[in-house]
C-alpha cells in the first residue's frame, strides 16, 4: 500500500468519526484515547562491518575506495501513524503505536584508475537507500499535568516488516589528463533491493513530548529515539544482487538503523464509544492523565 493511500484512509476515518465526539461532553474520566500522529525522522546506519568487490592496488588510494555515509540530518524521511493510548493510572499510560516509517539513507565512494601515461579515470558513485516498514511500537509513558499542557517521558520497544526497498545510483564518470579533466558520462538509476534485507527491524524505542488539551482533544509534540538491535542485512544474498554498477557490484554493508522522529500528534477520548463506566454525562473537561 502506498503511503499516498495511507493517508488519505486515515483521513477519511477520522473526518467520519469527528462528529461522535462533537456530542461527547463530560468525560472527565477518560481513560482510552485514539489519534493520529505524523512527522519526519531522519537515519543514522551504523556500520559494524563494511564489504567491497574492490581493492585499491596502491596503499595510498585505499582511502578512494571506502564508503562515505552521510550525516543523520541529511537522511531525512516520512512517518506516519495512529495512536491507541489507555491511562492505567492519572500519571502513567501504555501506548501502541502502529504506523508507516520510511529509513533513507546515503553513501558515496570514489574509484580511481590511472594509466602509464598519467590519465586518471573517476568514477563517483551516490546511493540513496530507501526502506520502508509497518512498524508495531509499544511505549510506556509517565506524563505530569501543568494547567493545560502535559510534558511527557516514554519508553518501550518496536517491531518492523519490511515492506519494500530501493536503491537509487547517481554516477559520475570523468578522464583527467595532465591537461584537462573531461565528464564522461552521468547516470541515474534505481533497482529493488527487497532480497537484500531481512524482513524484521527491532529495537528500543525512548523519547520526550509535550501535549495541550484543546476542547476534546490533545494536541502534541514528541521527539523520539530509536536503537535498532539487528543486523538488517540479508548476509545470505549479500552478494546476489544482480543490478550492475558501472561495470561492479556494489555489496551491502553489515548495518543496524539508528534514527531521530519528530511528530505532531491529536488523539481524542473513545470514552463514549465505548461506554467506560463512570461517565458522568455533564459538561466538563477531558480528564487530565
Amino acid at each position: 500500500m502506498s503511503f499516498t493511500k495511507i493517508k488519505t484512509i486515515l483521513l477519511v476515518y477520522f473526518i467520519g468519526i469527528s462528529p461522535l465526539f462533537v456530542k461527547a461532553q463530560g468525560m472527565e474520566d477518560a481513560k482510552w484515547w485514539m489519534g493520529a500522529k505524523a512527522g519526519i525522522n531522519f537515519t543514522y546506519p551504523h556500520v559494524s562491518t563494511s564489504y567491497s568487490v574492490m581493492e585499491s592496488l596502491n596503499q595510498s588510494t585505499t582511502d578512494d575506495l571506502e564508503k562515505e555515509y552521510e550525516t543523520i540530518f541529511k537522511n531525512i524521511g516520512p512517518s506516519l501513524g495512529i495512536t491507541l493510548t489507555y491511562s492505567i493510572t492519572p500519571s502513567i499510560s501504555i501506548s501502541a503505536q502502529p504506523g508507516y516509517l520510511s529509513y533513507y539513507y546515503n553513501f558515496s565512494n570514489n574509484h580511481i584508475w590511472s594509466d602509464s601515461i598519467q590519465n586518471k579515470y573517476l568514477l563517483n558513485n551516490s546511493l540513496r537507500t530507501k526502506l520502508h516498514y509497518i512498524e508495531l511500537p509499544l511505549l510506556f509513558k509517565y506524563e505530569y499535568s501543568f494547567q493545560k499542557l502535559q510534558p511527557y517521558i516514554q519508553l518501550g520497544a518496536y517491531y518492523s516488516f519490511l515492506l519494500n526497498g530501493k536503491n537509487i545510483l547517481k554516477s559520475d564518470e570523468k578522464l583527467r589528463t595532465p591537461v584537462e579533466e573531461f565528464d564522461l558520462h552521468s547516470r541515474t538509476e534505481d533497482f529493488n533491493v527487497n532480497n537484500q534485507y531481512i524482513s524484521s527491524l527491532y529495537g528500543l524505542i525512548g523519547g520526550v513530548g509535550l501535549s495541550i488539551d484543546v476542547n476534546f482533544f490533545r494536541i502534541g509534540l514528541d521527539c523520539n529515539y530509536r536503537y535498532g538491535l539487528n543486523n538488517i542485512t540479508d548476509r545470505k544474498n549479500r552478494l546476489e544482487q544482480q543490478t550492475m554498477i558501472n561495470s561492479s557490484y556494489e555489496v551491502a554493508d553489515d548495518i543496524k538503523l539508528q534514527n531521530l522522529e519528530f511528530t505532531i500528534h491529536c488523539s481524542t477520548p473513545l470514552d463514549y464509544l465505548i461506554h467506560t463506566p463512570g461517565m458522568s454525562g455533564k459538561a466538563g473537561k477531558v480528564r487530565r492523565r
